[in-house]
């Protein structure tokens, strides 16, 4: 009898294989602690130990409280059925959460960002008490601050000056929010577009890079100075929860090639120097994945809040964007949708789509920005419902071959330089664009 020796080294191999993927399959859920004394001491050996395998379920790196100065690789995980790696920091009720405030003549519409129970209404604040205290108040129903397990640290920002800083709270009782020593709140914390946002208490000083797998990180501050603070790359997706995103010297959150940013409210994304969150690049060979965004806050960052470009598709509703030069914008054949959000004291435009994209910002809101809503270039921009108050150039602008429904906007302007631009209606192929509205 003849012995094929090749095909039995075949077969040997594949069961060999077949059984270190069957070892390496995790079918319940593994947690893994990451702390003084616990199962690793840094964050990156914690995921290290799930590289290769294959995960059915959903697991679990828990964070103790502390600073973590370190870079992360999120890779090598094989998920299947849902499941995730959960990356879990800070899980107290306001982790995250940010308010952006009115002044006393326009307040920030609807809290378009509030936990449950926390407040309902239109958001404004007065500083009092020698400039220690902050007092947050709702038109409906002002926050309980202090029954919401808040952590002690906040970061704000000042609308009126551009100061930002982080206050350790040292009294919390209802919706006023006292710091204390040398700390005082600015008297600017009263103005259009000021926000404070409530830290998490697990902080990650580095860069956090994603190539493939689900992840999820849950109640962390990403602070990143040098780069972007989180790049999504190649297949990947990224759930994010409750965290605060600040301080890169370029972006906040980059999304590229077919990766994935999804959320589950009460993420802050602050005071990055270029764009908030980009999907998309300007170049031809990686195109940006798509991105659920909403329900986010996006303070003060310096180029733009969201941008994309390319064909990428983002889901921006209920998002609040505060400061910078532009709130919302689309370009090269993206799009975003971005209903009910608020874009605040954009120093340019607070949404714009150009060159061929398209931007659904049905009742949104635009207030005192340069320029409310801004299309050119083939571009098309649904206002319906919409408003614009404090512009001050134009309200609603349209140029280059663009289409913009504005329909059910007259009565929402308020102190705008000028409405529309062209004051038209249904005129069709015109180089000024064209402007639906009643």
């Amino acid at each position: 009898m003849h012995i094929n020796r090749g095909l039995i080294q075949a077969l040997t191999a594949f069961f060999l294989k077949r059984d270190e993927i069957q070892l390496r399959r995790i079918t319940e859920t593994v947690t893994k602690r990451v702390g003084a004394g616990k199962d690793f001491a840094t964050i990156q050996a914690a995921i290290n130990w799930f590289a290769g395998k294959v995960i059915t379920t959903d697991c679990y790196i828990d964070v103790d409280a502390g600073t973590y100065t370190e870079d992360l690789v999120l890779q090598d995980v094989f998920c299947v059925n849902g499941a995730k790696v959960i990356i879990r920091g800070d899980t107290n009720t306001t982790s995250g959460y940010s308010c952006v405030i009115g002044s006393a003549t326009r307040s920030v519409p609807g809290n378009r960002l509030a936990l449950a129970n926390l407040g309902t209404g239109n958001v404004t604040a007065t500083v009092g008490g020698g400039g220690t205290t902050l007092t947050i108040t709702m038109s409906t129903t002002n926050p309980a601050f202090d029954t919401a397990n808040v952590n002690s640290s906040v970061r704000y920002y000042d609308a009126a000056t551009g100061n930002n800083g982080t206050f350790t709270l040292t009294g919390i009782a209802g919706n006023v929010l006292t710091v204390g020593g040398a700390d005082t709140w600015p008297a600017g914390m009263a103005n259009l577009g000021s926000a404070v946002c409530f830290l998490p208490n697990r902080i990650l000083e580095g860069h956090i890079t994603m190539y493939d797998g689900a992840w999820a990180l849950q109640g962390f501050v990403v602070h990143e100075t040098s780069g972007d603070c989180i790049t999504l790359e190649t297949d990947g997706v990224l759930e994010m929860r409750s965290c605060f995103v600040y301080g890169s010297d370029s972006d906040g959150i980059v999304v590229a090639k077919s990766a994935r940013l999804e959320r589950l409210y009460y993420n802050s994304v602050w005071e990055n120097a270029a764009y908030g969150i980009r999907c998309g690049t300007t170049t031809a060979t990686r195109f940006g994945g798509g991105a659920d965004v909403s329900y986010m806050a996006l303070v003060d960052n310096g180029s733009m809040a969201i941008r994309t470009v390319g064909a990428v598709t983002v889901i921006a509703r209920y998002v609040i964007c505060s400061g910078g030069s532009y709130g919302i914008f689309a370009e090269g054949a993206s799009a975003i949708y971005c209903q009910y959000a608020i874009a605040i004291g954009a120093a340019t435009i607070g949404f714009t789509s150009t060159k061929a994209s398209h931007v659904d910002a049905s009742y949104a809101i635009a207030l005192a920005c340069q320029y409310g809503y801004y299309i050119d270039n083939n571009a098309t921009l649904t206002a319906s419902g919409a408003t614009a108050q404090g512009s001050t150039t134009v309200g609603y602008y349209a140029s280059g071959n663009s289409y913009m429904n504005a329909l059910n906007t007259v009565a929402n302007n308020n102190g705008n330089l000028a409405n529309y631009s062209p004051n038209v209606t249904n005129t069709e192929g015109n180089v000024f664009g064209i402007i639906t509205f009643t």
